[in-house]
C-alpha cells in the first residue's frame, strides 16, 4: 500500500492509506482487533500487517493488538499477530502480559497458543 493510495477492498471496505503513515495503520489494527475476528477483519488485519502496521502500540490502558484479542478470545487474530511478529512479552498498566490476561479471561486456547509462541 502506497501512502495516499487505495488498497483493494475486502469485505465491501475500500482501505485508504491516509498521510499518517505508520500511525494510522497501528490505530486502524487496533480497531479491526476490537471489532471482532470475522473473516473479512481477518483479512483486514492481514492487509495491515502486509503494509507495516506498528503491531505493538498501545490503547489508553497499554494494551497491544495482541492483548486485546486474547481478551476477546480472538484465536486466529493472535495467530496473525504472532506470525507477524507481535510481542507476547509487553505488559499493559496493569503490569500483565497477553499470558496473563489469556488466564484471567478463561481462554485456555490463547494461553497454549501463546506458550507455543513463546518456546520459539
Amino acid at each position: 500500500m502506497v501512502e495516499g493510495g487505495r488498497q483493494p477492498g475486502v469485505g465491501g471496505v475500500t482501505i485508504v492509506a491516509l498521510g499518517g503513515g505508520q500511525q494510522v495503520i497501528a490505530v486502524l489494527v487496533a480497531v479491526v482487533v476490537a471489532t471482532g475476528a470475522g473473516a473479512e477483519h481477518l483479512e483486514v488485519l492481514r492487509i495491515l500487517i502486509e503494509a507495516g502496521a506498528d503491531l505493538d502500540i498501545r490503547n489508553q490502558q497499554g494494551q497491544s493488538a495482541l492483548m486485546r484479542a486474547t481478551i476477546t478470545g480472538q484465536g486466529d487474530a493472535a495467530v496473525l499477530l504472532l506470525e507477524a511478529g507481535a510481542d507476547s512479552r509487553l505488559v499493559d498498566s496493569d503490569h500483565k502480559t497477553a499470558r496473563d490476561l489469556a488466564k484471567l479471561s478463561d481462554h485456555p486456547e490463547i494461553l497454549e497458543l501463546l506458550e507455543q509462541y513463546r518456546s520459539r
